[in-house]
């Protein structure tokens, strides 16, 4: 898939649209130091908290982007947003009064952050790099379901850790985009997805109606795979950008 480098002034998302940006570490030296800049103090914190410094520039480069975006998104400076997490751990702006319809979310793994702009609906996103160690049908016979299962056997065994990747970022983005937390039942989420596009089910407990979101797959970068989520019936239009200093 073709990346461009997003507007400097980004209209804010239309009903039917998600709005995806990417940043590929390492960013510009430049551009590095603006987000450290952009963090607020306990972020500062947080950062320094992380052992490596891959993993400290990554979270300064996702937190500082985010808030730079919502900024040109909201026309408010970047360090005057208070940002907050809700009992899911999803970020929200603490002060929404007028901004409520914004929605965002974010996801890091390697050396690239997604994030995920929405507004008037719920939006994840989720990333993984390809090249974990992870033993795909091991997790799956763990977390997912039995179909689950079934449709990764059917799957040539060299496309099947793609293939796992892939429906586990799909899975993810779905509880992110409806605010359930890491802990949230993997195998209650059915996602049908062709050429990218599809739609997640969360079934609810007993005869709860299930919630439908929509997805779309795709590929941030080499050796990465990622998902977002949307909330409702319609399926929104993506449009992927490259964040500010980003290659």
């Amino acid at each position: 898939m073709r990346w461009v480098d997003g507007p400097a002034g980004p209209p804010l998302p239309a009903p039917d649209e998600v709005h995806v940006w990417r940043v590929v570490l390492p960013l510009r030296r430049a551009q590095s130091a603006e987000c450290e800049g952009l963090l607020s103090d306990e972020e500062a914190c947080r950062r320094l908290e992380y052992r490596s410094d891959r993993d400290r520039r990554r979270f300064a480069a996702g937190r500082g982007t985010l808030r730079r975006l919502l900024g040109r998104y909201l026309g408010v400076a970047p360090r005057e947003l208070r940002l907050a997490a809700e009992p899911g751990g999803r970020p929200r702006l603490a002060d929404a009064a007028g901004r409520a319809r914004m929605r965002f979310n974010v996801s890091h793994s390697g050396d690239v952050v997604v994030l995920a702009f929405a507004s008037g609906m719920e939006v994840g996103v989720d990333l993984e790099e390809l090249g974990r160690d992870v033993d795909g049908l091991q997790v799956a016979r763990q977390f997912f379901s039995p179909a689950d299962v079934a449709a990764l056997l059917a799957v040539p065994e060299a496309r099947r850790h793609r293939a796992f990747m892939t429906l586990w970022t799909c899975k993810e983005a779905a509880l992110k985009a409806v605010g359930a937390g890491l802990g949230a039942a993997l195998d209650s989420v059915r996602v049908e997805v062709r050429r990218g596009r599809g739609v997640a089910r969360i079934e609810g407990p007993g005869s709860s109606a299930a919630q439908v979101l929509r997805l779309t797959a795709f590929e941030p970068a080499a050796g990465y795979v990622a998902a977002v989520a949307v909330s409702g019936l319609s399926r929104p239009r993506a449009r992927f950008w490259r964040a500010p200093g980003s290659p």
